[in-house]
This record gives C-alpha cells, sequence and structure tokens, in this order.
C-alpha cells in the first residue's frame, strides 16, 4: 500500500456555537451549490468602481506614484503589465510599493508580488491571475481609511514600460477594518547542511495570515522539497501546524516526480524547470526539479487569524546534502496599524541576477 500523507486544520468555536453535522443528505441536496461554487472559484470576477490608471517608461532607480480617491474606500483590484518579459530579471527587479493612509504596508517585487515568480508565467487562481499577455493582477480587498498611493520602483539596470490600473470601490472603515500587507525575503547559496528552518515571516500583533508564493533555485536534479512547514500561533511554545514536507504545503505531494504546471483557485505550481502553461512539448515525469521552481498558496477558509503573533518556518531538506539552494518568498498577509513583521525591504536582494 502506497503512503498517504494528511495536514488537518481546524478553527474553534464557543461552545454555543450551532453546528449542523455533515451527512449525505445535506451533500445531496446542496449539489447544485457546489457546482455552482466551483464554478465561480474558477471564474472570479473583476470589481467593479472607479478606476485609476498610469502608463510611464521607469527609468533606472526611477519611481513612479498613483494616488487613489480620498475617504472611505478600497483597493479591489490592482493590474501591472509591462512592455517587455524577453528578460526574466524585470519581474524580479520591478518593486510594487503601496501605502495606505501613511503607512507602506506593501513592499514586493512585482512577480512575487502576483505569484509569477521570476519572469512571465501565466496562471489562474482565485485572488490572483497572469495572462498570457502579460497582464499580472489581483483581486485581495485592501481598505483604508483616507489616503492611499501606489508605486513602482525601478531596480533593474533597463528602462521598463509599465501599465498600472486600479480599481477602488466604497467601504465604511470600522474598529475591525485591517491593512493588506505583503513582504519579499530572499537568501541566496544556502547549504542544504545541516538541516534548518528558513523563517518565512514573524508577526507581532493582531491579524490573519493569507498566503505565499515561494520560488528557489535548486543546482541539481535531486529533490529539494522534504522540508517541514511550522506555524507557531500567539507565542505557542510547539508548532501548532506542522507539515509533512514543503511539497504537501504547497497541496501536492511526490513533487519530486512532478515537473508539471498546475493551478487552481487556491494553489499552483506555476512554473517547474522550463515547464509552465507555455510549455508545449510532452513532460517526462522523472525525477528532475533542477533550476526554479515557483510555488503559490492563498487562503479563504483555512486563513490564519492569529491574535499575539505568528511565526511560519520552513525546514530546508534536500536529498543532495552537498548542495547550496537560494530560497526567496512573498506572504501576504491582514494586520491593524501596530501589528508589524520582522521582514524589511530588501532592495539588494531584487537586483540579484536571474541564473540561467
Amino acid at each position: 500500500m502506497k503512503p498517504h500523507y494528511y495536514i488537518f486544520t481546524y478553527r474553534e468555536y464557543p461552545e454555543t456555537t450551532a453546528v449542523e453535522t455533515v451527512s449525505k443528505e445535506i451533500i445531496q441536496n446542496a449539489q447544485a451549490l457546489i457546482k455552482k461554487v466551483g464554478h465561480d472559484l474558477t471564474h472570479p470576477k473583476t470589481a467593479a468602481g472607479l478606476v485609476s490608471t498610469l502608463k510611464e517608461t521607469i527609468s533606472p532607480e526611477q519611481e513612479v506614484f498613483l494616488d487613489l480617491p480620498d475617504g472611505g474606500h478600497a483597493l479591489r483590484y490592482l493590474s501591472v503589465q509591462l512592455g517587455d518579459y524577453s528578460n526574466p530579471q524585470v519581474t524580479r527587479s520591478l518593486i510594487l510599493r503601496i501605502k495606505f493612509d501613511q503607512q507602506e504596508t506593501i513592499w514586493c517585487p512585482v512577480g512575487d508580488f502576483f505569484g509569477a515568480g521570476i519572469g512571465l508565467h501565466p496562471f489562474d487562481g482565485w485572488y490572483r491571475s497572469v495572462t498570457h499577455e502579460g497582464v499580472l493582477s489581483c483581486r485581495w480587498v485592501m481598505p483604508y481609511e483616507e489616503t492611499a498611493s501606489l508605486s513602482l520602483l525601478n531596480l533593474h539596470n533597463e528602462a521598463i514600460d509599465v501599465e498600472l490600473t486600479a480599481t477602488t470601490g466604497s467601504w465604511v472603515w470600522g474598529e475591525d477594518s485591517m491593512y493588506f500587507h505583503s513582504n519579499f525575503k530572499a537568501q541566496f547559496q544556502m547549504n542544504t547542511q545541516p538541516y534548518a528552518d528558513w523563517n518565512y515571516i514573524r508577526l507581532i500583533g493582531k491579524g490573519v495570515y493569507v498566503g505565499d508564493t515561494l520560488t528557489i533555485f535548486n543546482p541539481v536534479e535531486i529533490w529539494w522539497g522534504e522540508g517541514d512547514a511550522k506555524i507557531w500561533v500567539d507565542g505557542e511554545s510547539f508548532p501548532s501546524i506542522f507539515g509533512t514536507g514543503t511539497e504537501d504545503y504547497y497541496a501536492y505531494a511526490y513533487g519530486g516526480r512532478n515537473r508539471s504546471f498546475y493551478d487552481h483557485p487556491f494553489h499552483a505550481q506555476v512554473r517547474v524547470n522550463n515547464y509552465d502553461r507555455n510549455t508545449k512539448a510532452k513532460i517526462n515525469y522523472d525525477r528532475i526539479t533542477q533550476g526554479y521552481s515557483t510555488e503559490t498558496r492563498t487562503r479563504a477558509l483555512d486563513a490564519m487569524p492569529f491574535h499575539q503573533s505568528l511565526q511560519l518556518d520552513m525546514e530546508i531538506w534536500h536529498w543532495d546534502k552537498t548542495c547550496q539552494v537560494d530560497y526567496s518568498v512573498a506572504t501576504y498577509w491582514y494586520g491593524f496599524s501596530d501589528t508589524s513583521s520582522n521582514i524589511k525591504p530588501m532592495p539588494e536582494a531584487t537586483q540579484v541576477p536571474v541564473k540561467d
């Protein structure tokens, strides 16, 4: 019998909460709703609202800005399209920055923020989509109370043509409203021995963790993804989520044999080696995951609320004990104005040349 792997997560509710036990009858009666939800999840709609646009050629070291309407609003749709993707460095060295109410909550390369990784790799998800034509978009709701400003910073050594589109809708700011955040972290040429936990992010305060995008560079043909995810919530002494492998965290198993692209509403492998949605050739399912791989996961019902703190680590566990790997991650979360992370902007890391 082949082994099976499971990761269970759950939420606790007050004892007085009414709960209906799942039954075969309930599932049968809900078939029409299940079909509708399945269709809606694979056909997300773009929000209507006030559209703001910016179209510029950004010189090296230049930053361009787009201010959004004042008052109680939420950014409900955001897209970026570059003029040329032939050099994959552009998606790593063009930085998306967003300030809500004078507080910068987003500092992230555009490729990592939208889930494409390094270069243009199309996929469709509930929160984000990347098209063959190069439109990178997201549908997270990002509320603000008074002001919001978007900018694109060019840390590439060449000029970049960009088109930025933002759609805002009304929002009633309340005491439970939170700001959307995205951080970027990278580390290069990490030793695969001894085994070690690599920190994605540590958050202090109250908020909700809603996803991440991991891009790794593996210099050898041997499988890299055995490392376990470990997530501590509210200062617990042992992680309440302790996974069974990086591949399982990103919702697929036996990743060492999987060279194929896949995408679903809340998780995707947008690229592995030279394979993505654009691949025309027949894929060999060999144990070869050399080169770049990009995995992404976003959370809805499985979003992780925290009241005091959250820490997410990913174990570096590679079958080759002597090689060095590159890891970079974009994280996505909501938090109040006093909720903070341990990740600071890393401009130097975004200028590290992309490997062949």
